[in-house]
């Protein structure tokens, strides 16, 4: 190289910076234009200029160019592999498209590189959360929020961690010390109205939400989370408005469009019901999630019609969509056509083969289409993916019992082994059950809020409580009490069980026990629950309160709970093989994957019990 060239080189580099400066300004200023022109007669003067890759990243990022802003990044790092402050930018686009691992490596080199880069450490212990790796999350978490004790990320996820971690007193501590800090900080108050909501302390909770209204009027999020406490204290009518405020700020809000017309159903609004989805088409026509999220919403109040009509606009919108094989599956199902759902389902699950709610779909269309064998091989594929699915184990007894097969079937569904019931005693403090009753209905009563079932849920013609029971704070002690028994009466069911570790039931037993749900429900005269399972349990179970006299009756056993029965509107059924008949004082205990229902009580009278789901504690499943 001679002289002169050597001599070049800098002027190259300061020429080039000198427009990468000037690029900047004008970016600055609103000058996009002028800005990418600038940076590309950088490029033509330094081709390895890193600062101006990175800057038509941005660019291209602010642009919506996602794909063209991750290969400019990734130019810039190949040029120079130092900056930590682009390693961390394009962890943000990775974490975007949920490239998860490698957006944590971006954050983890970003943090190494920059040791005081607060916001990579922020990001990587949240990341790391994200992805349940709890442990690893607190070192630098911890480190940040040493380096930055009053910055508002490093505060919020130091106390999302102590959440993650089950110490919600410490969470609390921590937001609470921030906002003794900093008074009246939106971001902090958010999060400890939210933190005290998901502990049921909906009183606690509402006046910090409420005081975000005025600082943070843009926010759905804030009318979303408000109105979500306003259910957890039975004020249905100001939830609604607060739903509907979340609406029009954030038309896709499917959590806002959910409660909403699942609050309405409660209320008995029914003609309201699905309102919300006409205001989204409206306000942003032609987006083809709306549809999509309408159709799903729909199709739970078995508006059929309604639904294919937005999945037909959404498919002609953006055809093709993994999204779009689970919605028409369920469409299909809905409307009782299994043929057409398995053949969707299965072209769906080439693309995605292990995505577990297809293969649900699946067996359950093939049980439909009266193909067993199709089903029991579909509910084998669950198995394999988690051998502690509720819907494998009950798919597959059903599918065994449909192939003749009954003592395979029995195997899974044993009743006499499973099926267990026991008589609880009287709390101590109360004369006797009739007593104890009488309060412990006093105490449920003051919870049913709503005029109507949940449309989620399987009673018909009753009611049930929001949130979960046994967990709530302030808990009535009649209630404790039966927890309590409850836990202890499930412990020594499950003490007695055989030791079969491959089993799917019993094969969980010696673990450590929680709930994973708790509710009570109050069926009116002619109630009665369709059959279903718990996918989120492992033992579930019922307390009998109050019953009504029509139980008596033992040939059309009314109000008794029933096991194994298997019907639909079009395919094969199954027989129910045990029945119970409920009394007051009684506790049935079965696996959560077991078919069950109940028969329809007659009479005016109603029947009011307790119901509950047992998880193994700490479970991890892949049951949603």
């Amino acid at each position: 190289m001679t002289q002169n060239s050597n001599a070049a080189q800098p002027n190259r580099r300061q020429d080039a910076q000198a427009l990468v400066s000037a690029a900047i300004t004008a970016h600055r200023t609103g000058n996009v234009a002028l800005a990418e022109q600038l940076l590309e007669q950088a490029l033509t003067t330094e081709p390895t200029n890193a600062d101006a890759m990175q800057l038509l990243g941005l660019i291209a990022k602010g642009k919506g160019d996602l794909k063209s802003a991750e290969a400019w990044m990734r130019k810039s790092l190949a040029a120079d592999g130092k900056q930590a402050h682009v390693h961390h930018n394009l962890g943000n686009l990775l974490k975007g498209r949920l490239a998860l691992d490698e957006a944590l490596a971006c954050y983890a080199e970003a943090a190494r590189l920059k040791p005081d880069y607060v916001d990579a450490l922020v990001q990587q212990g949240e990341l790391l959360m994200a992805l349940k790796r709890w442990p690893e999350a607190e070192k630098p978490l911890k480190k940040a929020i040493g380096l930055a004790p009053d910055a508002v990320g490093a505060v919020a996820a130091w106390a999302d961690w102590h959440t993650y971690k089950g110490d919600n007193a410490g969470a609390e501590r921590i937001l609470r010390a921030a906002l003794a800090k900093q008074p009246g900080n939106p971001f902090f108050s958010n999060n400890l109205g939210m933190l005290l909501s998901s502990q049921m302390r909906y009183e606690e909770a509402l006046p910090l939400m409420m005081g975000l209204i005025t600082s943070m009027a843009d926010r759905p999020e804030v009318f979303l989370n408000i109105a979500n406490t306003l259910v957890g204290l039975g004020r249905f009518n100001e939830a609604v408005n607060h739903y509907l405020k979340a609406i029009s700020l954030n038309p896709r809000s499917n959590f806002a469009h959910e409660n909403v017309n699942n609050v309405l159903w409660q209320m008995g609004r029914g003609a309201d019901v699905g309102k919300s989805y006409d205001f989204a088409r409206q306000a942003i026509p032609g987006d083809p999630d709306i549809h999509e999220m309408a159709a799903e919403g729909l199709m739970v109040f078995s508006r059929y019609d309604e639904a294919e009509a937005d999945l037909k606009e959404a498919a002609r919108l953006r055809p093709n969509t993994p999204g779009q094989y689970r919605l028409w599956t369920a469409l299909r199902l809905g409307q009782m056509r299994p043929d057409e759902a398995m053949a969707i389902a299965k072209a769906g699950l080439q693309h995605m083969p292990e995505e577990h709610d297809l293969l649900r779909k699946l067996t359950e269309a093939a049980l439909l289409a009266n193909q067993p064998a199709e089903a029991f091989d579909a509910a084998c594929r669950i198995a394999a993916l988690d051998p502690y699915d509720q819907h494998a184990a009950a798919y597959m007894a059903t599918a065994l019992r449909l192939m003749g097969r009954d003592d395979e079937a029995h195997q899974i569904y044993d009743y006499e082994r499973f099926v267990h019931q026991v008589e609880l005693p009287v709390p101590a403090g109360h004369a006797d059950l009739g007593a104890y009753h009488q309060a412990l209905a006093d105490a449920l009563d003051a919870l049913h809020h709503a005029q109507h079932e949940p449309i989620y849920q399987t009673l018909r013609n009753g009611t049930q409580t929001h949130e979960d029971l046994f967990t709530r704070p302030n808990l009535d002690q009649t209630v404790v009490a039966l927890g309590e028994q409850v836990i202890a009466a499930a412990r020594s069911f499950i003490d007695g069980l055989p030791d079969q570790p491959n089993h799917p039931f019993a094969g969980r037993k010696g673990s450590a026990m929680e709930w994973s749900g708790s509710w009570s429900v109050r069926l009116r005269g002619g109630g009665f629950h369709t059959d279903h399972i718990h996918p989120k349990g492992w033992i579930s179970g019922v307390y009998y309160v109050d019953t009504p006299d029509c139980l008596a009756d033992e040939e059309a056993k009314p109000g008794w709970i029933k096991f194994g029965e298997y019907s639909r509107p079009v395919g094969p059924s199954l027989p129910w093989e045990k029945a119970v008949r409920p009394r007051p004082g009684l506790l049935v205990l079965f696996p959560s994957y077991m078919w069950h229902g109940t028969l329809p009580t007659s009479g005016d009278q109603q029947r009011l019990t307790v119901a509950f789901d047992i998880a193994p504690a700490g479970a991890k499943s892949l049951n949603r």
